[in-house]
Parts: structure tokens; sequence; C-alpha cells
């Protein structure tokens, strides 16, 4: 009976540490007329994983969708800039940003 329970246990732990909690990313600024949205997200680079540029896109798309487009694409690079530095002296929270041009395709 334990052993069930123990492994079970065990899967949660290892499968919580997998892929931390990342932080939401959000429309912050756009244009429905030009059809350009601009989304944001934070990423603490010490935690050992990259950041998920997909929920960034995610993000403007369902802006782009409220407007009557249909998708979104990536307009240039993201700009990174760091937030706030730790104790170490290393960046401890990166805001990235990324504009995004909608489409009706």
């Amino acid at each position: 009976m334990w052993k069930p329970l123990t492994l079970t246990l065990c899967s949660l732990l290892v499968s919580g540490c997998m892929q931390p909690p990342q932080e939401p990313a959000i429309p912050i600024d756009g244009s429905r007329n030009d059809g350009v949205v601009v989304s944001q997200m934070r990423h603490n680079p010490n935690l050992g994983y990259r950041p998920d540029y997909t929920t960034l896109r995610n993000s403007a798309k369902q802006a782009c969708l409220r407007w009557g487009f249909r998708n979104a694409a990536p307009f240039g690079e993201p700009a990174q800039m760091c937030e706030e530095y730790g104790a170490n002296g290393r960046c401890a929270s990166v805001q990235i940003t990324q504009k995004y041009q909608c489409s009706v395709m």
C-alpha cells in the first residue's frame, strides 16, 4: 500500500519541479487601426528554463481576435530588459516585450 503512494508522491514532486510557473503574458499596447499588438511578460533567468514565447504570441493573438483578425505574427525581435537585480548582482527579473502584426490569414 505504501509503495504506490510513495511512487505517486515522488512523481508529483518531480513533475512539479520540472517547469516552474511562468507569469502570464499580457498585451500592453497596440493599435486596432494598424493591426499591431505589443505583448509583454516577465521571466526569471535564474530558474534554469527558457521563457515561453508561445504564451507571448497567444496573448497577442487573443487581442487580434478581439479586433476581428485571425492571427498574430511577430514583428521584429523581442526586446529584453532587466527590471530587478538580485543580491548577487545577477538579473532576477527580465521584462520581455514583443510587437506583433495582426493578420486576416
